[in-house]
């Protein structure tokens, strides 16, 4: 299953835009918060969306376990967890909810690793980075029979 990930788009749909044309053959999207709205309407077989910190008006769940591939993911923004300050209480949940991946965003800082048998995958931002080489970027997540064939970051 091939997955996009974004997060904290803040309103800004052209890096979404330009990463769902050069993957037509997408099955999934992720959006992990700020900018909740900003993937309705996108053609896509599935989208699973959290709210962030910023969609203050939207009435849904802060964070989802969904199965793809046969893995399980959690998709939260990171604001509750406070993934400003570390990401253990990220990794816990996670754990807890039989997860071995979670999507996060909040920080708008891209990260692809794995902590405590956890693969920590934020896609940064598409709208405002807040890292010293400005990049804006979104993550790309492949699954497979219960493993994890492909996670990495895609910079703009």
């Amino acid at each position: 299953m091939k997955i996009l990930v974004f997060s904290d788009s803040h309103g800004r749909r052209d890096l979404i835009d330009r990463a769902l044309e050069q993957h037509p053959d997408r099955d999934m999207l992720i959006h992990a918060g700020d900018g909740y709205d900003d993937v309705s309407p996108i053609d896509a077989p599935t989208v699973v969306r959290v709210p962030g910190n910023c969609d203050r008006s939207v009435d849904a769940e802060d964070h989802i376990v969904l199965e793809a591939g046969g893995v399980r993911i959690l998709v939260t923004h990171g604001n509750l967890q406070r993934v400003s300050y570390g990401t253990k209480k990220l990794e816990a949940l996670a754990k807890e909810l039989g997860c071995c991946v979670a999507v996060f965003g909040h920080t708008h800082h891209a990260v692809c690793t794995v902590k405590n048998g956890v693969l920590l995958l934020n896609p940064g931002t598409c709208s405002r980075s807040r890292s010293v080489d400005h990049y804006i970027s979104y993550a790309e997540l492949e699954t497979e029979n219960g493993t994890i064939k492909k996670a990495c970051i895609n910079y703009s």
